[in-house]
């Protein structure tokens, strides 16, 4: 879900099974990086014959920062 401060015109919004599927089910082979937060994936977004790379932030709930602040990084 989208903060209130994001109008939802200006944001894609993928499900979870888009997300797996383009993070290779969170395949550590993938990880760019870790934050605060927990890890960042690189993924692949296949979209027709157009292939975007993104990263893909995976809040790990066992985070001391809390949702409000994983929100604000959006």
């Amino acid at each position: 879900m989208l903060p209130p401060s994001l109008p939802e015109a200006s944001c894609r919004q993928f499900s979870l099974s888009d997300i797996k599927s383009a993070t290779d089910n969170f395949s550590s082979n993938l990880i760019v990086g870790k934050g605060s937060f927990g890890f960042v994936y690189k993924a692949k977004i296949v979209t027709g014959r157009a292939t975007t790379f993104v990263a893909v932030k995976r809040r790990d709930h066992n985070s001391k920062q809390g949702e409000k602040e994983f929100t604000t990084e959006l």
